[in-house]
């Protein structure tokens, strides 16, 4: 009778240390997945602003060729 109870408190022992290493090892591959998380949104973010930024600089381009084109044709008006 008393090998069966060593036997049986050993099996506990086993079931508490894998299952301690099995929630170690899930909280390591959550920590790495909200990781990956961030940086993908903070790519997306980069991504977001750069886009924005060069449509600001094409609407400027713009702006400044309309401007220079209408003062062209304004002193092309004065000289005729």
């Amino acid at each position: 009778m008393q090998q069966a109870e060593k036997e049986s408190g050993a099996v506990l022992v086993f079931a508490l240390v894998f299952m301690l290493a099995t929630g170690v090892l899930a909280l390591a591959g959550m920590e790495n997945a909200v990781l990956e998380s961030r940086m993908a949104a903070g790519s997306t973010i980069q991504e977001q602003v750069l886009n924005r930024a060069e449509q600001g600089l094409k609407m400027a381009e713009q702006a400044i060729l309309a401007e220079i084109m209408n003062q062209g044709l304004a002193s092309q008006a004065l000289h005729c």
